[in-house]
C-alpha cells in the first residue's frame, strides 16, 4: 500500500511508432524447426545436404524479405535459423563436396554478411557482439575473389560500428 499519493500520467497511449503496434509477420511461411535437432518430420531429412539447402535457400528468401520490410529483427531470427541448417553440415565428405560444397559457403558468406548489417542497424549491445562474432566468423573463412568485395563493404560499416560501440 503506498504511503503517499501516487499520480499516473501518460498511461495507456502508445506514439504511432511504437514497436509493439507492428503487426507481427505470420510464420506460417516457415515450417521448419528452429534448430534442426527438433526435427521430427520423418520427410526431412536433414542429415542430407540437399535437403538442408533447400530450407536453407527458403529461410534466407523469408529473412531477406523481413529485411525488405524493414522488420530487422524478424530478418536476424531467419538467417540465424538458416546458418543452423547449414551448420548440420560443417564439412562434407567428399562425395557431397563436389555436388554441394560450393552452395553452402554461396549461401552462408551472404547470410553471415547480412546477419552483421542487420545487426549493426538494431544498434543494441547484444546485436552490436553478434556483429562482431559474425564478423570473426566470416574473417576466418576461405574466402574466393568474389567474396573479398562483398565482405569489405559489409565489414566496413560495421567495423566502424563496433569501434563508435568500444567493441573494437
Amino acid at each position: 500500500m503506498p504511503t503517499s499519493p501516487v499520480t499516473i500520467t501518460a498511461c495507456g497511449q502508445l506514439q504511432p511508432d511504437d514497436h509493439s503496434l507492428t503487426v507481427p509477420i505470420s510464420s506460417a511461411d516457415d515450417p521448419y524447426e528452429d534448430y534442426p535437432e527438433d526435427n521430427d518430420n520423418p520427410s526431412l531429412d536433414i542429415q542430407q545436404p540437399a535437403t538442408c539447402l533447400k530450407i536453407v535457400r527458403e529461410l534466407r528468401a523469408l529473412g531477406n524479405a523481413r529485411w525488405r520490410e524493414s522488420a530487422a529483427v524478424s530478418a536476424m531470427d531467419k538467417w540465424r535459423k538458416a546458418l543452423r541448417y547449414l551448420d548440420v553440415h560443417p564439412v562434407l565428405p567428399d562425395d557431397e563436396e563436389q555436388q554441394y560444397g560450393t552452395e553452402f559457403r554461396a549461401l552462408r558468406i551472404p547470410i553471415l554478411l547480412n546477419l552483421a548489417l542487420a545487426a549493426v542497424k538494431v544498434a543494441s549491445r547484444d546485436a552490436a557482439e553478434e556483429a562482431l562474432d559474425v564478423t570473426e566468423r566470416v574473417l576466418g573463412m576461405e574466402l574466393v575473389d568474389a567474396d573479398r568485395g562483398a565482405c569489405s563493404s559489409v565489414l566496413s560499416p560495421c567495423a566502424s560500428y563496433l569501434i563508435g560501440c568500444g567493441h573494437l
